[in-house]
């Protein structure tokens, strides 16, 4: 089965591969209408993922806060939909709604989502809600697909190595072997997830302005 291509630039520095040299991910997602043999719900669709064999140095990441937790998000416009990584289904896990989706293979196999994660993000003034399809395969803790650049409408540019939300502020990329900041240019709410006095707390907050 054809699955979207794309293609990525590679990065200007090369000194910031680090350890991350020769890591493949998994990135590219197609959402497909099941045969009627796999169908086992009324509106179940089958998310294919495939093998996108490119080093995690040459993609576009961005630092994502979701409450007290920060994440390293893959930008791929060969993802049609977002999805959350193995770190995102444990630290949220109580947040995790039921999906009817399911996850297909390369080889045909598939199994049912891991389920998805209802998040509003903020980026610069802009809110809104966007749905993570959950999957213990992904060897990356976020991707923001299409739906997220289209929603956003999201530009790249290749020689500044920045991203911008429409018209608003170019921002620069994260790299991969820097610590993660608290001063995200995306901000998200999980129902209000937020930290107090040393444990989580669930709480309804408020957006960023």
């Amino acid at each position: 089965m054809a699955t979207p291509e794309t293609s990525m630039p590679d990065e200007q520095d090369g000194a910031d591969s680090g350890p991350e040299e020769g890591v493949t991910v998994t990135t590219i997602a197609d959402i497909h209408e099941p045969r009627e043999s796999e169908r086992r719900g009324p509106t179940r669709s089958i998310i294919y993922l495939d093998i996108a064999a490119m080093t995690r140095e040459n993609r576009f990441f961005v630092d994502v806060r979701v409450g007290p937790f920060t994440y390293k998000a893959l930008l791929d416009s060969g993802a049609q939909c977002c999805l959350a990584g193995p770190r995102m289904m444990r630290e949220l896990a109580e947040r995790i709604k039921p999906s009817m989706s399911l996850i297909g293979y390369a080889n045909q196999q598939t199994q049912p989502s891991g389920g998805y994660l209802p998040v509003m993000l903020q980026i610069d003034r802009e809110a809104g809600r966007i749905d993570m399809e959950c999957t213990e395969i992904l060897p990356v803790e976020m991707v923001l697909g299409v739906d997220f650049g289209r929603r956003w409408r999201v530009d790249i540019s290749m020689g500044r190595n920045q991203w911008r939300s429409g018209d608003g502020p170019w921002h620069n990329f994260a790299k991969l072997n820097e610590a993660r900041s608290m001063r995200c240019d995306i901000v998200a709410e999980c129902a209000g997830i937020t930290v107090c006095g040393g444990e989580r707390e669930l709480s309804r907050v408020k957006l960023r302005d």
